[in-house]
């Protein structure tokens, strides 16, 4: 049997998984916004452009959570194949070629993102006699935007384009499958908008390129970061600038652990647990769910803490939010009276 009845979550789960996802991108929606209105209001001249990665960060983020609130997915491992609960679920199965290509476009952008603003701060910490300094000040600085995209399309370009050929005809593999086991029946009669992203009946052999991306990434990322520390620690640029330096750095390692312990871990325990023969793969994914969504939500309450500006900004609206709501509660007491 490929997958056993018992390792889908029960109904009640499912319902949980359903609310929990509208309710969590409700408060992560109000979170993204009163990050992005402190953000814009407390920037400073000499963060400017620093300003910019961090914010096309937080927004790429905010469409990663728009578009798994809207799919609500379920790992079906070890078939290799998502099972759609959310209001995408039936464009997923009429247009699953549009959908999954959409997809990876936003991963590819949040990638780039991410990628960026580490590029960004080793950049900052490189002296401006290195030969290559002013052709990257120019892709990161004045042409950001447009190192941006292109940095998008090529990650699309190298995720999207392997898997597009190898995207199977879903009704054929849906037939392969029942073929392999005819038990699965009851698998699409519980979960109808269910899309295979290749052909087989397995998902082993088309991890390998997304377990190698999920070692190689941390590894890249904590070298960078390690550079980026000695390189200001070594810096003789005036003490203020350092500060500033020391500052943001801090703030991306932060953001990195939390990546980390919300992302890249849960993805960790996902992808390897079917490979060391554990089941129950989609009632993990629902667990894993729950801590993906909170991501976003700390990721911002993490900026607006460690980055000084911000966090004199928030406690500014905050201060002004609360005196202007007294007045409104004295009137409303009084016209009780």
């Amino acid at each position: 049997m490929l997958l056993s009845p018992d390792e889908l979550p029960s109904s009640e789960a499912l319902n949980f998984y359903v609310i929990y996802c509208q309710v969590i991108f409700c408060v992560t929606t109000v979170v993204v916004i009163f990050t992005l209105v402190v953000m814009t209001i407390s920037s400073t001249q000499s963060m400017r452009v620093y300003h910019y990665y961090l914010v096309t960060e937080i927004v790429w983020s905010y469409l990663c959570d728009a578009i798994c609130r809207a799919s609500t997915l379920l790992s079906m491992q070890p078939l290799p194949c998502l099972a759609f609960l959310g209001r995408l679920a039936p464009l997923a199965s009429s247009r699953p070629r549009l959908i999954a290509a959409v997809a990876i476009f936003i991963l590819s952008g949040r990638s780039a993102a991410i990628g960026l603003q580490c590029f960004y701060r080793v950049f900052q910490s490189v002296p401006p006699q290195m030969p290559a300094y002013r052709f990257l000040h120019r892709m990161l600085n004045d042409y950001a935007w447009m190192t941006f995209f292109a940095m998008t399309f090529i990650a699309f370009a190298c995720i999207w384009g392997p898997m597009s050929m190898s995207f199977p005809d879903q009704d054929a593999q849906k037939q392969l499958l029942l073929a392999a086991d005819p038990t699965l029946d009851y698998l699409y009669a519980r979960l109808p908008h269910i899309i295979c992203f290749t052909t087989g009946t397995h998902i082993d052999g088309s991890l390998s390129t997304a377990v190698a991306l999920l070692i190689a990434i941390p590894c890249l990322g904590s070298a960078l970061i390690f550079a980026v520390h000695r390189q200001v620690r070594r810096s003789k640029r005036p003490e203020r600038t350092i500060h500033l330096h020391m500052m943001l750095l801090r703030s991306l390692i932060i953001q990195a652990g939390v990546l980390y312990v919300f992302i890249v871990l849960p993805a960790y325990v996902l992808v390897l647990s079917p490979m060391l023969g554990v089941r129950a793969a989609p009632q993990l994914s629902v667990y894993i769910a729950v801590v993906y969504y909170l991501e976003t939500n700390v990721e911002c309450l993490m900026l607006l803490w460690c980055v000084k500006p911000y966090r004199e900004g928030g406690w500014q609206i905050l201060r002004i939010a609360t005196r202007t709501s007294k007045p409104v509660q004295v009137r409303s007491r009084s016209s009780t009276n």
